[in-house]
């Protein structure tokens, strides 16, 4: 989901850390944190087919998947899908799908689009943010989490290849979304990742077509 020849350095860095992923127990923390502000704050529904952007392992998939019909988690690392197959049950209404939203639509039409920790990780966000409101259905919601504003120094020094936005402006996001033509835009801090240097808030954004 960035630009070019950005995109293999991304799938590199996910392809080794793909194996131990879940084994982070602070990832762990933050995927249930994002969970419990959508359970919240959205009305989910047994009829309702959602996408999970940057799904990766499916950390966050795998807790919507029991309440709405079906899941598609999309991200650009064969790796990070692979390991979320293994996960898989015979009965899981889930699709996996290795695209770039940001360059190439999604094919099809979708009731909601939810993402962890994946904006940063895009560069050109307008023309996602267009793709994704053209394959939602009228009254679709998006429910985003990702970092508040941040110094650069989150993912460490000479980490930052592949990250193409250190943290959002929330009023400033929210406003970018609002002119795609998304409604009722809101936000609220879920979570603090807690790091040596800083700790590093994390909101959940939502909006609805």
């Amino acid at each position: 989901m960035e630009s070019p020849g950005t995109s293999g350095i991304m799938s590199e860095r996910f392809r080794t850390k793909a194996s131990e992923w879940d084994a982070s127990s602070r990832r762990q923390k933050l995927a249930q944190r994002i969970y419990e502000g959508i359970r919240e704050s959205i009305p989910l529904r047994a009829n309702m087919d959602l996408v999970d952007l940057g799904a990766g392992t499916g950390l966050l998939t795998y807790k919507i998947l029991p309440h709405v019909h079906s899941v598609l988690a999309v991200d650009t690392s064969e790796a990070m899908l692979e390991k979320l197959r293994e996960k898989k049950q015979s009965s899981d209404l889930l699709r996996t799908s290795l695209k770039d939203i940001s360059k190439e639509p999604l094919e099809g039409s979708f009731d909601g689009v939810i993402s962890s920790m994946t904006l940063h990780h895009i560069e050109h966000l307008e023309q996602l943010f267009k793709h994704l409101y053209a394959a939602m259905v009228p009254g679709g919601f998006m429910a985003l989490a990702d970092l508040a504003s941040e110094d650069g120094s989150f993912h460490g020094v000479g980490n930052n290849e592949g990250v193409h936005h250190f943290g959002f402006d929330v009023h400033e996001l929210s406003r970018l979304i609002g002119s795609v033509g998304f409604k009722t835009v809101t936000f609220e801090m879920v979570d603090v990742i807690e790091k040596e240097q800083h700790d590093y808030p994390v909101f959940l954004l939502r909006a609805f077509k």
